[in-house]
């Protein structure tokens, strides 16, 4: 029943993303405006906020979900979870730091992102 769960969590996480895949310079342009409200003036920008919080929430969720079905750490979150503008800044914050990455899927990139912030100990 595990391996069936497994299995189906992996088709939704890679059926959930195949559309929506975008790279790591893609979510630092759209995630940084929401670090920055100046920048949100226009119904176009606080869209790309908004897909932005979106995106790494959905992102977050689906691997919580994976971790649970599969008994797989990835990444350790406090216990009480975290708030979305901490996923943001956590996410930019290393986005910024790590430059050379920017072209790869993001989707890739996620993983070692909440790795770097919420090692399992």
């Amino acid at each position: 029943m595990k391996k069936l769960l497994t299995l189906i969590m992996l088709a939704f996480l890679s059926f959930n993303l195949q559309g929506a895949t975008r790279n790591g310079h893609e979510v630092l342009l759209n995630c940084s405006m929401v670090m920055d409200t100046e920048k949100i003036n226009s119904p176009a920008t606080l869209g790309s906020a908004s897909e932005c919080a979106g995106y790494l929430n959905g992102m977050n969720d689906t691997f919580i979900l994976f971790q649970t079905m599969s008994e797989t750490q990835f990444y350790c979150l406090p216990e009480n979870g975290i708030e979305t503008g901490q996923l943001i800044r956590v996410s930019v914050k290393w986005l910024e730091a790590n430059p050379e990455v920017l072209h790869e899927t993001f989707r890739s990139l996620f993983v070692s992102i909440m790795k770097n912030a919420f090692p399992c100990k």
